[in-house]
């Protein structure tokens, strides 16, 4: 496998390349070639010339790629990147998926249905410029099937949401046998001897307490507005807690700190892409259910996970190396990119990389649509022979830098600094959760004896059934954990069994302890002793079953129990085993 890279700054020239590129894939006899192309400052109208032009020169050759995020944040400069991909003996397939919004289940089984004739898939690679579709269920849907393969990919420059509104241009696409501007361009790699090794590098570390959020209910392009934070309008938590205002920088100074929330085990940075009144928009689909927390890092530290990420891909053996590198990334890092840069090059001369809005990484059902993030692309073609090297992990993480003077730049201090104070917070947190648990555990406690010596009472009012509550509520508890009830449920019936005599307070002694038999008056006394008690604990909202247990534990199955005369009346779980106990127990 071969991989040759150019890179042009103007249309024409890249066109007159055209013939050159030809020349390199023929001069290898090989007719398995397959084309990235990545554009940047080109429109819709200049894409369509440059690919009618690909078609006379280089027909049938598999192509990919995206309109990059305008490289420095500048519209009108020109970037023209290809990617020749050359195979000894590995496959490339391209197919085309529309998608909408609501469709992206339908258009993955479309796909996994086109690639099953296919042998020895290794690897995905998607390409959208449709950021209302929900890519992340997309590649869920794939990984489903076919976990063991590699998925990654990039998605398109959006439009921009601004304070006038939704602003869309034509230079977002993108490309595969045509240019798209919805659904999915997808590269299939295959081949026997074909590996792939995926890695996603996020250096970003959550600092602070975990934010609970809400979102706008229609929002805009399909992204996620986030219109409050823990209850405060979303645009006013960066100016409470970052200090950056909502003015015409607000994206550019939000990069510093982005948000951050943990899904699958895998960090996820949030950018914004554009805010409208007190919301705020990111492209990656949230779920309210989820919690956020800032996040920060320093240019020294992704440095330093570049630099333990290239050790893995020298060792590796790489013959094509692919980079999709998120935008606002590439902003942060600024001058500090070309020192990454050249690390990558030292592991192969020939890499080729993109500025994505969005990366796709996805392995072993984990990962998904990512932000702020490296996604390394590795290709190999093994022979039998060759010592496979072990895949390299999926999450990488800076080590402890090492300074050659002593000398510890600022920023990394105050990186540092804020990593272990959210460390310390978060073990306070923990410690006084684990006190809360103690107390409220010592509470049960407390609460349980004050009951169990209320029951006690009552039984010491009636002689002839002293202990009589604490046995109806040890054999309905047994009973219901050897039916498999919850321990709460199993907790809630003790309890009911301890008080469902409570009423006999109401009842005079002279009744309750009458030697001789009872009048029928006496005897309609002691019946009311079930309706008294739950007058007394219908009080305790909290345990409303402790009132019914009360009021119906001498109900019988047959209807000739009281005091409502139940009949085939089925139970709730917390007092339904009280009828069946109550009549057989002394």
């Amino acid at each position: 496998m071969r991989q040759i890279n150019f890179t042009y700054d103007d249309i024409h020239t890249a066109l007159a390349s055209l013939h050159r590129i030809r020349y390199s894939i023929t001069a290898t006899l090989s007719f398995r070639s397959l084309l990235h192309i990545y554009l940047s400052g080109i429109s819709h109208h200049q894409a369509q010339m440059l690919l009618e032009e690909i078609d006379k020169i280089l027909p049938d050759i598999p192509r990919i790629g995206i309109s990059e995020f305008p490289t420095c944040f500048e519209p009108k400069k020109v970037s023209i990147k290809f990617n020749i991909i050359i195979s000894d003996d590995s496959e490339f397939y391209t197919f085309y998926l529309p998608c909408k919004r609501g469709t992206e289940k339908e258009a993955a089984n479309k796909l996994i249905q086109s690639i099953r004739s296919i042998y020895n898939v290794k690897a995905l690679e998607i390409c959208s410029a449709n950021q209302e579709v929900d890519t992340h269920t997309f590649i869920e849907t794939i990984g489903e099937e076919y976990p063991d393969i590699e998925i990654f990919g990039s998605l398109a420059k959006p439009a921009r949401i601004t304070e006038k509104g939704l602003q869309k241009s034509d230079d977002s696409f993108c490309l595969g046998q045509k240019i798209y501007s919805d659904g999915y361009t997808v590269i299939v790699y295959a081949g026997k001897h074909l590996e792939v090794f995926l890695n996603y590098i996020q250096s970003w570390r959550p600092i602070g307490r975990e934010m609970s959020f809400k979102l706008e209910e229609q929002p805009l392009l399909g992204a996620s507005g986030v219109c409050e934070i823990d209850g405060v309008p979303a645009i006013d938590v960066f100016l409470k807690y970052l200090g950056v205002p909502c003015d015409e920088n607000f994206l550019r100074n939000s990069w510093y700190f982005p948000l951050i929330l943990t899904r699958n085990d895998i960090n996820i940075c949030l950018t914004p892409i554009g805010y409208r009144g007190l919301t705020i928009y990111y492209g990656c689909r949230l779920y309210e259910d989820e919690h956020i927390q800032f996040a920060y890092c320093t240019r020294e530290e992704i440095i330093d996970a570049s630099i333990e990420e290239c050790k893995k891909i020298t060792a590796l053996g790489p013959e094509a190396l692919m980079l999709i590198i998120c935008c606002n990334r590439f902003a942060f890092m600024g001058s500090y990119e070309q020192q990454e840069f050249e690390h990558y090059k030292a592991c192969h001369s020939e890499f080729i990389y993109c500025h994505s809005y969005g990366e796709i990484a996805y392995q072993k059902k984990r990962g998904g649509m990512l932000n702020s993030a490296l996604v390394s692309i590795v290709l190999r073609e093994a022979n039998k022979l060759q010592e496979v090297q072990p895949q390299s992990d999926f999450f990488s993480t800076p080590k402890l830098r090492k300074f050659s003077n002593s000398t510890i730049p600022l920023s990394f201090i105050i990186s540092h600094f804020f990593h272990q104070m959210t460390l310390d917070l978060e073990d306070y947190q923990n410690s006084l959760e684990e006190k809360v648990k103690e107390i409220s555990h010592e509470n049960e406690n407390l609460s349980l004896h004050i009951v169990q010596t209320l029951a006690d009472t009552i039984d010491a009012k009636d002689r002839y059934t002293n202990g009589h509550s604490s046995r109806v509520a040890a054999y309905a508890k047994e009973i219901a954990r050897r039916y498999g009830y919850k321990k709460k449920d199993v907790d809630n019936i003790y309890i009911v069994g301890l008080l469902h005599d409570v009423g006999k307070i109401g009842i005079p002694d002279y009744v309750i302890n009458k030697k001789s038999k009872l009048t029928p008056d006496e005897y309609n006394a002691i019946k009311e002793h079930s309706v008294i008690g739950a007058h007394i604990l219908n009080n305790i909202k909290e345990m409303p079953n402790l009132a019914t247990g009360a009021r119906w534990h001498h109900e019988r199955y047959d209807g000739t129990g009281y005091p409502d005369g139940l009949k085939e009346r089925i139970f709730l779980r917390s007092q339904g085993l009280l009828p069946l106990l109550t009549p057989m127990m002394p």
